[in-house]
């Protein structure tokens, strides 16, 4: 077998960085540069792009930002600035291949005196088939798990979505559709940013991005980020964003609504109309996002997205550190 090497990514490789994601078995939207650059300079000097080689060839690729935490140690983090990170893979390793590119991983971790490395990977539903060899290899040097949490997913490529959602679902779209509401597919992101101000004002909390900031990233990915909006008359009372991961999976990043889209039933019709709208756009997994937080569940959230499907996924967080 060809020796397994890591080095920095030349510019050739930076350039066509994203075009092998496209190309990967479990790559992301967020692993890509295109995405992490409407960070602007926030990680300049701090992130590192690798190449993961089998001899010559290009097999492999992770990206990763250093901080120091508070107790002064140099911690590589994968993802930042983004949802997901880790090693991107072009084929399934075999689990000589796995172990060499983990070991190899770690040798350059030690090189540049990293004494922590956290590592969350894609939910599974990302990539066609498992890829849990290369966890079992982290593991094998000395990764722990060290948060789970579950994201809600409904499969959409097999079943009609009025065969696989609940009754509960289709009942609280069928209210809505009574009350008069419409549904604008790929609507205005300042009519989106209405339900969404007023959702994270009554929770008390900011959004992960700012309005400028999904606005630079719907300009990046115009195909591959939008928002739903359900007005009432002319009032946008409920929004959902969209994030395509990859191929085969859409992200539903961002639920809001007013309290008049709540009364309604508003946010229930804009999923049902997303889950028909990703079907026929050959998605096969919509992800609704994690329902717990810090491994602690949100009752209401599960109850809330187990209208549309029970399934979910483990959102691994593993880590080294250096003892």
């Amino acid at each position: 077998m060809s020796k397994i090497t890591i080095v920095d990514a030349n510019k050739r490789q930076c350039d066509s960085w994203d075009q092998f994601v496209d190309n990967s078995l479990n790559g992301t939207i967020f692993h890509k540069r295109k995405f992490l650059e409407y960070h602007g300079d926030r990680f300049k000097n701090s992130e590192r792009w690798l190449v993961v080689l089998k001899g010559e060839k290009v097999i492999g690729q992770i990206n990763y930002a250093v901080i120091t935490d508070l107790q002064g140690i140099k911690v590589a983090l994968s993802p930042y600035g983004g949802s997901y990170g880790g090693v991107v893979l072009e084929t399934l390793p075999t689990f000589s291949e796995a172990n060499s590119i983990v070991s190899t991983l770690m040798e350059h971790f030690r090189e540049y005196e990293l004494g922590k490395i956290r590592v969350t990977h894609p939910i599974s539903c990302c990539a066609p088939c498992s890829l849990d060899v290369l966890t079992f290899a982290m593991f094998q040097h000395g990764f722990k798990s060290v948060n789970r949490d579950i994201s809600s997913v409904i499969r959409v490529d097999q079943s009609q979505i009025d065969e696989v959602t609940s009754s509960r679902a289709r009942n609280m779209e069928r209210k809505s559709n009574k009350a008069g509401v419409k549904i604008v597919s790929n609507a205005p992101l300042k009519d989106f940013w209405l339900p969404m101000q007023d959702t994270f004002a009554r929770h008390a909390s900011e959004s992960t991005h700012t309005y400028s900031q999904l606005c630079n990233l719907q300009e990046r990915f115009p195909g591959d980020i939008w928002a739903d909006v359900a007005y009432l008359k002319q009032d946008p009372i409920a929004g959902v964003c969209y994030f395509k991961l990859n191929e085969r999976v859409l992200s539903s990043f961002y639920f809001c609504q007013t309290s008049v889209g709540q009364q309604l039933q508003s946010l229930s019709a804009l999923i049902m109309q997303g889950l028909r709208q990703a079907q026929n756009r050959g998605i096969y997994w919509v992800d609704f996002g994690t329902s717990s937080t810090n491994g602690i569940p949100g009752p209401n959230i599960f109850r809330f997205k187990e209208s549309f499907s029970r399934e979910g996924l483990f959102r691994e967080t593993l880590e080294w550190s250096q003892t």
